[in-house]
């Protein structure tokens, strides 16, 4: 097992990035199809219409191409974490509220089962040694954005330890996230509400409890 693979540097040329961006469709193809074991690059290779040399052009193994997955998969999470960040940079009067939160945590879930692939991958950056650095490279990026959106307005807060807070925040939401799709039987709203509510209670100087749960039904 690879250490740690390198992050692939996504190419510029319009054919090599068209190439790039469907191995890393089919790599999460496959992940639902066939699960982590099993998946292997000549698959990859395959079913993406190239080959394999071709595929090692953008990639190095099939840890480098899960990891590439998922940043994709984060990215697209993240999408919807920043503009909270966006909003708490632009508007001095933004209050993050545990309704936006929740909101944000639903959102966040329904994206991630969109992506074919999203939902496991999840668990492999979770579980797999040489892919966790893909999940905590981008918690860390995420929290440090919204410390320093959150200071611009209210330079009285401390930013490392809005950092801290975000972080911890990120780590929980991306934990219940993990949860309500492991757990489809429980009543999603419920339990994104009680980490959402739970996030609030230690991170009260940026987020405010306000909604009751029917609010989001």
């Amino acid at each position: 097992m690879p250490k740690s693979p390198a992050k692939t540097s996504v190419p510029r040329q319009k054919r090599a990035k068209e190439t790039y961006d469907r191995l890393v469709a089919v790599t999460g193809e496959l992940l639902d199809e066939v699960g982590f074991e099993r998946v292997s690059t000549n698959m990859i290779a395959e079913r993406a219409g190239v080959s394999p040399p071709a595929l090692y052009r953008y990639f190095k193994d099939k840890y480098d191409l899960i990891g590439a997955f998922g940043r994709f998969v984060m990215e697209a999470q993240n999408a919807l974490l920043a503009e909270v960040g966006e909003n708490l940079f632009t508007d001095p009067d933004y209050v993050l509220t545990s309704a936006i939160l929740i909101r944000l945590n639903l959102k966040t879930v329904e994206v991630t089962e969109a992506i074919p692939g999203g939902v496991r991958v999840m668990r492999c950056l979770r579980v797999v040694p040489a892919l966790s650095h893909v999940r905590t490279d981008s918690h860390h990026e995420m929290a440090t954005a919204l410390a320093a959106a959150a200071v611009i307005h209210r330079p009285e807060l401390s930013e490392g330890e809005i950092y801290r807070q975000s972080l911890l925040s990120i780590e929980i939401g991306y934990t219940v996230i993990e949860f309500v799709l492991e757990n489809p039987e429980l009543d999603r709203v419920a339990t994104i509400r009680d980490a959402c509510n739970a996030i609030a209670a230690f991170n009260s100087v940026v987020v405010r409890v306000d909604e009751p749960l029917d609010a989001y039904r």
